[in-house]
């Protein structure tokens, strides 16, 4: 019966009000669990948000940085002259490809490029424009001063990655995994043969929150097949570094499985252990809400805000990947926090749950 009362906890939320879930458990190389609950089968395709950071983005600077065929100390200015010629953009010239991977530019979190009423200047949607907007995005903290997540920098090492290779994220990611081509991976499924059937929905109200939020051209129907993300949608086509990647489980565990991470993408950051290059690690800080209680130190991942978590933990030969769609729920109370839906606060929407009961069922709670 290991695991059961996994299965139980998780069917309980079901019946609370959360669509549907995926996990897959591999221990010692053995896959011990591979399930769906609710509107979901093993096959279904979920939009994984920022674990698309990891799938797609970072691993490919895993490749071509062991390859020689990027050097992550190049800088933005070295990387675009021609829009440095810019004295404006002085303040970012020397942010590096290190600096971005470990969120060290000093970018702020979630700017509303989409959004006219966010700033008018910065205003973009459409990817062909969007990279001198991005350049102009203001910094709050001197670069490397410390480590504060943004998805600034990750859309920003999306366009210098297609700069450097000359291809489109997209059909690099293809290119660079020929392995995959057979697996549940890709963005853009609609464009890809997929149908609404096989793949998992999101927001009910488009990115309205519910009725609570309104900007030119924001969806209002349900989101399904299309990146939930406003920027990736907006901004990016569908198609960044941030967001945009749609898979199963199967698909990133053949994915976790084909991956070579130098080490230095695993060390700790000087300011905050917790990040590495495109990896969080369970190091400092608090990311019991992540890892859960029992995970140890050598543990790194990510997490999704769509309900999406990997979890890979080397001292007991351990990968946990769990993809739920939890905001495809109401939204709690729109007028105090826009952000928080059912399916956050039942218990299968919140990681640490997960983790805590996985790593109980194996006996590695010691």
């Amino acid at each position: 019966m290991l695991l059961s009362n996994l299965d139980q906890m998780i069917n309980s939320s079901i019946e609370s009000g959360l669509d549907s879930a995926q996990v897959l458990i591999v221990k010692n190389h053995k896959i011990i669990k591979h399930s769906a609950y609710g509107d979901a089968n093993l096959s279904t395709l979920y939009d994984i948000a920022s674990l698309t950071k990891v799938f797609s983005l970072t691993v490919l600077y895993q490749v071509y940085a062991t390859q020689g065929k990027i050097n992550l100390n190049l800088t933005l200015k070295e990387i675009f002259p021609h829009y440095f010629e810019d004295q404006s953009l002085a303040d970012k010239a020397n942010i590096t490809i290190k600096m971005l991977l470990a969120h060290e530019a000093g970018f702020e979190p979630n700017p509303l490029f989409y959004d006219k009423n966010y700033n008018t200047e910065l205003f973009c949607q459409n990817r062909d424009e969007f990279l001198g907007k991005l350049l102009k995005a203001p910094l709050i903290h001197i670069p490397q001063s410390c480590s504060l997540y943004s998805d600034v920098d990750f859309m920003l090492l999306t366009f210098i990655l297609e700069h450097l290779l000359q291809t489109k994220i997209d059909v690099l990611f293809q290119a660079t995994f020929p392995e995959l081509h057979n697996q549940r991976v890709c963005y853009q499924p609609l464009q890809h043969g997929y149908s609404k059937s096989e793949i998992a929905p999101t927001e009910l109200h488009g990115n309205t929150r519910d009725g609570f939020i309104h900007f030119d051209n924001i969806r209002t129907e349900t989101i399904h097949g299309e990146v939930q993300d406003e920027k990736a949608y907006h901004c990016m086509n569908g198609i960044s570094g941030h967001a945009g990647l749609f898979a199963n489980c199967e698909a990133l565990y053949s994915a976790l499985q084909l991956m070579n991470i130098p080490p230095e993408f695993l060390q700790s950051q000087s300011d905050d252990p917790s990040f590495g290059l495109g990896w969080r690690l369970n190091k400092g800080g608090d990311m019991a809400y992540h890892f859960g209680h029992y995970a140890s130190e050598e543990a790194y991942g990510h997490t999704g805000w769509t309900g999406c978590v990997v979890v890979i933990d080397p001292k007991y030969d351990l990968k946990i990947i769990y993809l739920t769609n939890r905001k495809h729920s109401k939204v709690l109370n729109p007028a105090r926090n826009q952000h928080r839906f059912l399916g956050d606060v039942l218990w299968a929407g919140q990681y640490k749950n997960i983790m805590n009961e996985i790593y109980r069922s194996l006996g590695l709670n010691q």
